[in-house]
């Protein structure tokens, strides 16, 4: 069910602290596509939704979502119930874990070794 989904969506990744403490950013989609699918529904539900930002340097998640026909929804619990999904409870939504992003750039490479 939903507490099944809650604690497993995205697998093996981070809760949303874990993630600010390590200094990572989640994407908005990837955001409202793990809630999706913690909710019971296909992430692809939300293929063509978008947030509907203010401020491009906001740090927050975003509050307002638009979907592909234009109608705005105060929050993902407002899409999942647009969707016809049951929206998370405040504890299920913490233990939500989110994928870690790929990393921008490869790591350094480590030094030859001495010969």
């Amino acid at each position: 069910g939903i507490e099944e989904a809650a604690g497993s969506a995205a697998g093996s990744g981070l809760t949303k602290m874990e993630m600010a403490a390590a200094g990572l950013k989640i994407s908005p989609g990837t955001y409202l596509r793990t809630y999706i699918s913690a909710c019971g529904g296909d992430p692809a539900l939300v293929r063509g939704w978008r947030p509907h930002t203010y401020d491009s340097t906001r740090a927050k998640p975003p509050k307002l979502w638009v979907s592909p026909s234009g109608q705005r929804y105060h929050g993902r619990s407002a899409v999942a119930r647009a969707l016809g999904l049951t929206p998370l409870t405040a504890k299920q939504v913490q233990r939500l874990r989110y994928p870690v992003p790929r990393r921008q750039s490869a790591p350094p490479l480590a030094p030859p070794p001495p010969q």
